[in-house]
């Protein structure tokens, strides 16, 4: 390369230098001032809201059915690996 009379290459100066200086502000600029787009958006929240619903009364429905079971006296309950006369175990008999 050719020199100006000094050390330096031909194409350096201040101008180009400072030009240099101002695309890389440019550059980095851009890509710390880009928006993205929302990737998580938020979910319509009244249609979750009665999802929500809907599952609790599916939920108390049901708890209302085993409670008329338990309340009619019509449930049995035997645990598993005992037999069917066998006395119940300590600590539990009344």
């Amino acid at each position: 390369m050719q020199t100006q009379g000094t050390s330096r290459p031909a194409w350096w100066s201040r101008k180009s230098v400072w030009l240099a200086v101002g695309l890389l502000l440019g550059l980095a600029g851009e890509q710390l001032l880009r928006v993205f787009p929302a990737s998580a958006q938020i979910p319509d929240s009244e249609a979750q809201r009665n999802a929500m619903i809907a599952e609790l009364r599916a939920t108390n429905a049901k708890l209302d059915q085993l409670y008329e079971l338990v309340a009619s006296g019509q449930v049995r309950v035997r645990l598993a690996g005992q037999e069917e006369n066998a006395p119940p175990p300590a600590g539990r008999e009344k």
